[in-house]
Formats: structure tokens, C-alpha cells, sequence
């Protein structure tokens, strides 16, 4: 009974949590508010939610591994936009179709954001887990917002 108890106080904590990030995530591209709501915000709450998961001080590892990826951008160079992201320069050298471009910019994003499950899959030893969350997130990001 105890450990259903946990388990369903583990899965509200992180719907919270994922809610709160949705917000700040939303927050920090709005334009109104600084871009470190986004890139410290939810690398915080991603932080908060490994501690909460595994109870080890090593989850603070987390916070590199998602603060970094969190401020690449997916800017691609353009006469509009004379200051492109650096994956979308380095891409633009190999890539000269747009559409794929942008893929290639935003699968290289979603494999930076899949790093933090690394330091969870690793403390909870779940490396099948961490693996396809890892492999979803990489394929997943570009067809969202490609």
C-alpha cells in the first residue's frame, strides 16, 4: 500500500513538475521575459526531478547537461537573420536544403536535450528506458517544430 502511495506521489510530483517547465519554457521564448527562464528554469526543475527520483547528490549533474543544450538555438542563416544560431552555421556548410537543415539543426538540439536522461538512467540503472527516451527525444524534436 506504501509503495503505490509513493509511486502515485512520484508521478503527480513530476506532472507538476513538467507543468511548471511547460510554463517556464514558455516564458523564456516569449520575448518578455529573459531567455534564462528557459535555459536555468527548466534545468533546475529537470535537476529537482532526478533528486526527487534517485535521492543522490549526482543529480545535480543534470543541470550542465541541460543548461548548455537549452541555450543552443535553432536560428539558421538568412538574410532576415544575421546572427544564425552556431549549429545552424555549422549545419548550413553540409546542408544546403533548407527543409533538412532544419532537421538536422533541431535532431542535433533533441539529442543535446536527451543528455540529462544520462545522469537518470544511469542512477536508477534504467539504460533501456534512457536509451529510448533518448533515441524518442532526438527523433521527436524535429517533427515538432520543423
Amino acid at each position: 500500500m506504501l509503495e503505490k502511495l509513493k509511486k502515485q506521489l512520484d508521478k503527480f510530483c513530476t506532472t507538476g513538475l513538467a507543468s511548471i517547465a511547460g510554463m517556464v519554457w514558455r516564458m523564456g521564448g516569449s520575448g518578455n521575459y529573459s531567455r534564462y527562464w528557459r535555459r536555468a528554469g527548466v534545468a533546475l526543475l529537470l535537476v529537482l526531478n532526478c533528486f526527487i527520483k534517485t535521492k543522490s547528490w549526482f543529480s545535480l549533474i543534470v543541470f550542465p547537461t541541460s543548461f548548455g543544450p537549452f541555450t543552443l538555438g535553432y536560428g539558421l542563416p538568412s538574410p532576415t537573420d544575421p546572427k544564425p544560431s552556431a549549429l545552424g552555421k555549422f549545419w548550413s556548410k553540409f546542408i544546403k536544403n533548407e527543409f533538412w537543415l532544419r532537421v538536422a539543426v533541431r535532431a542535433s538540439c533533441g539529442l543535446a536535450y536527451s543528455m540529462n536522461y544520462l545522469v537518470l538512467g544511469i542512477l536508477l540503472s534504467h539504460y533501456i528506458r534512457m536509451g529510448i527516451a533518448m533515441l524518442l527525444l532526438t527523433i521527436l524534436i524535429p517533427t515538432i517544430v520543423v
